[in-house]
């Protein structure tokens, strides 16, 4: 069973997103200073599968691909609600024009023309008239059941299979698109829409992407971010003492919360400090929008990290 990651602290640190605090005089900011850096990381189980796919759709105008696109949104929406997605996670980005299919298209067909031959080439005359191609990104999500490893490497697996073999993308419809020439058609048999893009390591067009969620509270935030704090000030304390010297007044308190399992080394986030101080510009990045989150991509625990960076002026003395 997954246990959330619960941190008990007395410490109460508030305004501690993305807070920047610097010394109030010029004094204080010609003396020596000390630097901690704590991280924590809270792990959960997995609440969520989100995946996200571009769909597309053809008319043989701009107009006439919009009213395409519209329709196909209705329809995978019921299509959807039949594969078990929760109703009010479906969601479609704005549609934009894509022209990235049927230059790929093209350029397969070139390659493919030149081989056949000069016979061939005489009857390019036969290409159909080029369609326009609108595309929306559609996100959607599946609440999880699986309560160990086990139990949702099974569920996401099915879950995977399921959703890549509905082809909400609508691929196998723009694969009927292109030349009328019927020789061209059977050479061009098989070739997806998208798979130019493999020979650039990128994923098909039209692959859906697949991201692991859980949604992290308020209040383990604010513990988080209160241990964190402590971890940096104790380290900082640390070597302060090892100076022959203690902690003055705080100079400068930077934080940042990052969703995803790779890690955020303290020696990163110290040099990252330092960077900032030499470049008079120590500045705290942005929050995200939103509810914050637990992110991965394979079965297991996601987790959630914060990172606090804290800096003090040194004191005489211990």
């Amino acid at each position: 069973m997954f246990r959330s990651v619960v941190i008990w602290t007395a410490v109460f640190v508030p305004c501690l997103t993305s807070a920047l605090v610097q010394a109030q005089s010029a004094a204080n900011a010609e003396k020596g200073t000390v630097s901690g850096v704590g991280v924590v990381s809270v792990k959960r189980r997995p609440e969520v599968l989100r995946v996200k796919v571009e769909v597309f759709a053809a008319g043989k105008s701009i107009k006439a691909a919009i009213a395409n696109l519209k329709d196909r949104r209705e329809a995978i929406r019921r299509q959807l609600a039949t594969l078990g997605a929760v109703g009010e996670s479906i969601k479609f980005d704005e549609p934009e024009i894509n022209t990235t299919l049927l230059e790929g298209r093209q350029r397969m067909e070139t390659m493919i023309r030149s081989r056949m031959g000069k016979a061939a080439k005489a009857d390019a005359k036969k290409a159909a008239a080029t369609p326009s191609i609108i595309s929306a990104t559609l996100t959607a999500e599946w609440s999880l059941k699986g309560a160990d490893t086990e139990t949702l490497l099974v569920e996401v697996s099915q879950l995977k299979e399921t959703i890549t073999a509905a082809d909400l993308a609508g691929i196998k419809d723009l694969d009927k698109l292109g030349s009328e020439d019927d020789e061209l058609k059977e050479e061009m048999e098989g070739i997806e829409p998208g798979d130019n893009q493999n020979s650039q390591g990128q994923p098909p067009a039209g692959a859906p992407s697949f991201l692991l969620v859980s949604k992290v509270t308020a209040p383990d935030q604010a513990n988080a971010l209160a241990e964190a704090f402590r971890k940096a000030k104790e380290k900082a304390a640390g070597t302060a003492k090892a100076a022959g010297a203690g902690l003055g007044e705080l100079r400068l308190l930077e934080s940042r919360m990052q969703s995803g399992t790779e890690e955020n080394s303290e020696e990163s986030a110290a040099a990252a400090y330092y960077r900032s101080v030499q470049s008079g510009r120590a500045e705290s990045p942005p929050e995200p929008d939103g509810p914050s989150e637990a992110r991965g991509t394979q079965p297991g625990a996601v987790s959630f990290r914060v990172t606090v960076t804290a800096a003090f002026v040194l004191k005489e003395g211990r």
